[in-house]
């Protein structure tokens, strides 16, 4: 699966139990985000980091760090590596990078 066809499920209300944390954002909220403009669709967040929409998704969470809004992205790379990129979803940016073993 791609991961721009992620967001219209995510904002359909098919986010999993387990995304329902306290920290983090449930998909009517995501949404009314990104209706107000405060955070960018994951769409516009692809299109500024476009090496990401070619990798396999695993799982996906917006959740709050302090006062910032983020996209954790789990991710498989074509050479079976999976990487956890947080990307901020007020501007795009990278914020970290990390490789799971």
């Amino acid at each position: 699966m791609k991961i721009a066809w992620l967001f219209p499920a995510l904002v359909a209300g098919t986010v999993s139990a387990a995304a329902l944390a306290s920290d983090e954002l449930d998909s009517q909220r995501i949404l009314q985000l990104v209706n107000r403009g405060q955070i960018l669709s994951l769409e516009k967040i692809l299109q500024l980091n476009p090496l990401l929409s070619d990798q396999r998704l695993l799982d996906l969470e917006v959740e709050t760090e302090g006062r910032r809004i983020i996209y954790e992205l789990q991710i498989m790379q074509s050479n079976g590596q999976v990487i956890e990129r947080k990307i901020d979803a007020a501007d795009g940016h990278r914020i970290s990078k990390e490789v799971d073993h």
